[in-house]
């Protein structure tokens, strides 16, 4: 038995009851994280990292909207791309616009904390937790794929 509702089709199975419309109650922002681990080997590239950590503190918390200083600004926006060898890999998964949720600094690195001489950690482990702001359909992700790599994406198999 199916039925129409909003354009939507929806199957019931009457001997056990359950619709899918009963499964599926809401489609969410898809949620993921990235992770860098870093072996800094000079002060240099410790000030170049510091500055890469503070860089995503800073743009991923809101700001006050300085003309009412009531209401906050969203905060800042990403567009993530995963490359190898100076072009988009096409064996990754590509995402929506998204924003940061949560940032973990880990400067135990391998298990134990260790220093450099002027105290630079030497090993930071970087993970960010995003959402994309706008909720994925297959076809948005066919838009995303064909627009990004040149291909058709056709039932989930690339032409």
């Amino acid at each position: 038995f199916s039925s129409r509702r909003r354009h939507t089709r929806f199957k019931c199975d009457w001997s056990s009851d359950v619709c899918s419309s009963d499964l599926l109650q809401a489609v969410n922002f898809r949620d993921f994280t990235l992770t860098w681990d870093f072996l800094p080997k000079d002060k240099t590239e410790s000030e170049n990292l510091n500055t890469i950590i503070n860089m995503f503190k800073y743009h991923m918390h809101p700001s006050i909207d300085s003309a009412a200083a009531r209401f906050l600004n969203y905060p800042s926006e990403f567009d993530i791309e995963l490359y190898h060898k100076n072009e988009e890999n096409s064996y990754l998964d590509f995402y929506s616009t998204c924003v940061i949720t949560n940032m973990e600094v880990d400067y135990n690195g391998k298990g134990e904390f260790l220093t450099h001489s002027e105290g630079q950690p030497q090993a930071v482990s970087l993970t960010l937790s995003l959402q994309e702001t706008e909720i994925m359909t297959k076809n948005r992700i066919k838009e995303l794929f064909e627009a990004k790599y040149g291909k058709t994406l056709s039932g989930g198999l690339i032409k």
